[in-house]
């Protein structure tokens, strides 16, 4: 078994989330990712608390089975390690405002007169054109400008966030595709392009479901809190927590009140198709919630198990760690570090039955490849060390 990006090199310039998380993937499936960090590395790392090893948290969740090295980028030297780096590339990524680019000499034009079989992704807010286009923006900002926000809470509640960088990890998981779609092209015959992915549509294009229901409806959507727009959904509290139940298909409306031992609600014309039980939810979930108090959770779940109805606890952190599907899909990775210890991780969700995934190497502390790099681009000693004193680049070491 071999891994099924062995033999594809990406260079990474990017910073923060989307575009790490996106290189993370493709090394996870054994592309070799060299990050290319200014001298003080990505801000990530620098942020937290929490640390492990003097490196931040979120950092570390992004950034395994990847080198680094580090390079001024706004030097003549400095450029050209990088292009001498591109020029060997597959793949770069960069999620830089699009007037930057240029200005360190990683655009794309001038990559490609390098390489014209490069795959360049551009990640960056909005796009390369239009007038935001030289807005930065962040996460939270993208999920209040896409309307997330507008909808996410309880009623009677203002707008909220959701805690999850859910347009960093979206747009990274996009870009993740669009750089398969390109290889898959250019291995066709079809030669390198720039792929262009903007932020602010991935957050737009994510919602594609409830904003066919505004269009549909013509009026905007309140916020409902754990309840949905098109059917039956809720948390509820039990004898000892809570459980989520969700009766999105008609079969089930039945099953739940069976398992609820509520058969008067299923002979209830209030309550007779999809469309009544909606309009009628507040009354409906008010009766069920009642019912769901007299047991605990782990009983419900027995109940519900066995019927095959969707439900599920609303588990914390902690109780994942605990979670026997988890433990048994391997999700849980511990990789040693270069400073020492082993770092926790999630591994890549995907699995494939003809290749193997990368989970050997924690996130690079930074400049721990840079001499390792630069020999590879025929820099000996001398030069490398002339390199770190004149202030170009610097080591782990």
């Amino acid at each position: 078994m071999t891994h099924p990006l062995e033999g594809i090199t990406v260079v990474d310039f990017s910073m923060i989330a989307s575009g790490p998380y996106c290189s993370q993937n493709l090394a996870d499936m054994g592309a070799r990712v060299i990050r290319v960090e200014p001298l003080g590395g990505d801000e990530l790392r620098k942020g937290g608390p929490p640390f492990i090893n003097e490196e931040g948290s979120y950092y570390m969740a992004l950034n395994r089975n990847k080198e680094s090295i580090a390079l001024n980028l706004t030097t003549e030297a400095g450029q050209k390690v990088a292009h001498e780096l591109c020029a060997k590339a597959d793949v770069v990524i960069e999620n830089f405002t699009p007037s930057v680019p240029a200005k360190l000499g990683i655009d794309y034009g001038t990559l490609k007169a390098l390489n014209p079989e490069l795959i360049y992704l551009a990640i960056s807010g909005y796009g390369d054109s239009g007038p935001y286009k030289d807005r930065p923006g962040l996460d939270l900002v993208f999920q209040g400008m896409a309307g997330m926000m507008s909808l996410t809470g309880e009623a009677e509640g203002g707008p909220m966030r959701s805690p999850v960088a859910i347009v960093d990890m979206n747009t990274a998981v996009y870009a993740s595709y669009a750089i398969m779609v390109a290889l898959w092209g250019r291995e066709k015959g079809q030669g390198g392009q720039r792929i262009e992915i903007s932020m602010f549509n991935v957050a737009v294009a994510m919602q594609s479901m409830l904003i066919s229901t505004f269009l549909g409806q013509g009026d905007d959507l309140p916020r409902k809190g754990n309840r949905s727009y098109t059917s039956v959904t809720d948390c509820f509290k039990t004898k000892d927590a809570y459980i989520n139940v969700s009766i999105a298909v008609e079969k089930h409306w039945k099953v739940l009140c069976d398992c609820l031992g509520l058969p008067e609600l299923a002979a209830d014309p209030a309550f007779a198709d999809a469309q009544s039980r909606v309009k009628n939810q507040d009354h409906l979930c008010a009766l069920i919630a009642d019912r769901f108090k007299e047991k605990t959770t782990a009983e419900w779940m027995e109940i519900m198990g066995k019927a095959h109805f969707p439900c599920g606890p609303v588990n914390s952190y902690q109780d994942l760690l605990e979670d026997p599907q988890l433990k048994h899909d391997g999700i849980w990775l511990s990789q040693p570090h270069p400073k020492g210890g082993d770092v926790p991780n999630i591994a890549f969700p995907v699995r494939f039955s003809g290749w193997q995934q990368v989970n050997d190497a924690a996130p690079p502390v930074l400049g721990q490849n840079t001499r390792e790099v630069l020999s590879e681009l025929g820099y000996d000693d001398d030069a490398i060390t002339e390199l770190l004193q004149a202030g170009i680049t610097k080591t782990s070491v």
